[in-house]
């Protein structure tokens, strides 16, 4: 991974640079999305409603859910998801756009950034690690389709950015439906849930039962009165 200025960075995402690749197999992967709707995106300039946040809003294979930005062939274009606390990523997720010329407006070639001093305003200004860089990708089915990309390396940040440089052959705007940013090795969070049946302060009975959450609940209940 390198540590780059915003211009150094645009410059090696031209250049092109190695990708630890498209995963084609995800079996045994964690596919959670870290992203959640209504965070805190911010990127190029949208069409009419199809707005950054769009690309967050867990909305597949819906027209009016895609991200459609105007194209820049000069200096491409970029979309920002910033998470509250610095997160451990190690890959991502693309859902090509499902409207006229999608696989076209596609990303083809594109680069992962990271950054912990990005304020949500001078993209330009901060300091970005290129995470992975992606040249030649081949162009989308006819249909939404949905790609999976891995880090050569998980890297902890607090902002992610997406910066297209090339498309499929599109010259008007850059489309998907959705992204995605996934920790695939991640353990699935799971807790115990603790029942105990309790008799004048002494337990008499206990129950467990696996959950997802982030910590073991414990529950103590009362006996029911004995002839009621």
């Amino acid at each position: 991974m390198k540590k780059l200025a915003f211009a150094a960075a645009v410059a090696a995402l031209f250049a092109g640079t190695a990708s630890a690749g498209r995963i084609t197999d995800t079996t045994g992967l964690n596919l959670l999305d870290l992203t959640q709707p209504g965070g805190n995106v911010t990127g190029s300039a949208t069409y009419s409603t199809f707005t950054v946040e769009h690309l967050f809003d867990d909305v597949l294979d819906v027209a009016a859910g895609r991200w459609l930005a105007g194209w820049n062939s000069a200096s491409g274009v970029y979309i920002v998801y910033t998470f509250d606390e610095e997160t451990e990523v190690d890959g991502y997720s693309f859902q090509s756009g499902n409207q006229m010329n999608a696989s076209g407006r596609a990303p083809k070639d594109f680069q992962i950034l990271g950054s912990n001093d990005y304020d949500g305003k001078n993209y330009s200004t901060a300091t970005w690690e290129e995470l992975d860089s992606v040249t030649g990708e081949g162009k989308y089915g006819g249909t939404p389709e949905t790609r999976y990309f891995r880090f050569e390396k998980a890297a902890t940040y607090k902002s992610y950015c997406l910066h297209v440089s090339a498309l499929n052959g599109s010259t008007d705007y850059c489309q998907m439906t959705e992204m995605q940013l996934h920790n695939y090795t991640a353990a699935e969070k799971k807790c115990t849930v603790t029942v105990n049946t309790v008799v004048k302060g002494e337990v008499v009975a206990t129950s467990t039962t696996e959950c997802k959450a982030l910590e073991e609940v414990v529950i103590n209940v009362p006996a029911a009165p004995e002839g009621k």
